[in-house]
């Protein structure tokens, strides 16, 4: 039997850290190598918005966050904004901002933390569109991906309507956005009822809502956090073997650590444990 195929998808923000964290971090690392046969990869990102879409951006989440006073009223404005624009698709275009020998794509509709969930539609329909891997793996830039314990792990599951990723806490019934692996028939199905994604939720939990109206069940994958660089030095092999997905968390947004750690950890795989 043919093992199933992959399509990693990485989001991306055109400002920095982020962009640091790609080129002196990622493009230095993991990938920097081919990925195996059956693993191919893509960056993405949304028009970027000036400062005052920037600010606007930011007061919107404080205000998701700030009570649930706030965050209800919030959900109904976000609902009625954005139900209709859920029928819309942004277009895509290859990136002429990103450099890389990954293919990379602009989709164009504004980058923002409110807007996400249109990224996610364009780059499902593109997926499903002009592609023919059998899962896609949405991941982002602070993280770190093994190719080759990610062959293993989708060596592992059937490939109809499947939706999964890291739970981020007890009881969340959604995946995180920075590794969430999704099966071709289950991104038909959302993105033909993508009326169940619903605006006035952040865009993971709205999702996991939205396959969970589908009938599709959430399935936990693994992923490990580092904070520093003693958390990779203390990585056992054991541990190792068990992830394919690592994630950067580190710092301040104005002080990420996220290449030093990832440059420490992609020396320990390949000097430990290969």
């Amino acid at each position: 039997m043919k093992s199933p195929t992959v399509l990693v998808a990485i989001g991306h923000g055109l400002y920095e850290p982020w962009l640091n964290i790609l080129y002196q971090g990622q493009e230095k690392t993991w990938l920097n190598a081919d990925p195996p046969l059956g693993v191919s990869t893509i960056h993405y990102h949304g028009t970027p918005v000036g400062k005052i879409g920037w600010k606007l951006d930011r007061l919107h989440e404080w205000l998701r966050w700030k009570n649930r006073w706030f965050a209800t009223f919030l959900r109904l404005i976000d609902r009625i904004r954005g139900v209709l624009l859920l029928l819309f698709i942004p277009r895509i275009s290859t990136s002429k901002e990103i450099k890389s020998s990954h293919l990379a794509l602009h989709i164009h509709f504004p980058d923002t933390y409110q807007n996400v969930r249109w990224k996610d539609l364009a780059i499902l329909n593109y997926f499903i569109n002009e592609r023919s891997e059998d899962f896609i793996l949405f991941t982002t830039t602070s993280s770190y991906i093994h190719y080759a314990h990610l062959v293993e792990r989708v060596s592992g599951l059937y490939v109809q309507d499947f939706y999964g990723g890291v739970v981020p806490y007890d009881g969340a019934k959604f995946a995180a956005g920075n590794n969430r692996l999704i099966s071709r028939s289950a991104a038909v199905k959302l993105l033909k009822h993508r009326i169940y994604f619903d605006p006035g939720y952040i865009e993971d939990v709205a999702m996991g809502k939205a396959f969970e109206k589908l009938k599709i069940k959430l399935e936990s994958l693994p992923s490990l956090n580092f904070t520093d660089i003693q958390g990779v030095e203390n990585l056992t092999e054991e541990v190792f073997l068990k992830n394919y997905h690592f994630r950067m968390k580190s710092g301040t947004f104005g002080n990420r650590l996220d290449v030093p750690i990832m440059l420490s950890l992609h020396n320990k795989i390949a000097n430990e444990f290969i």
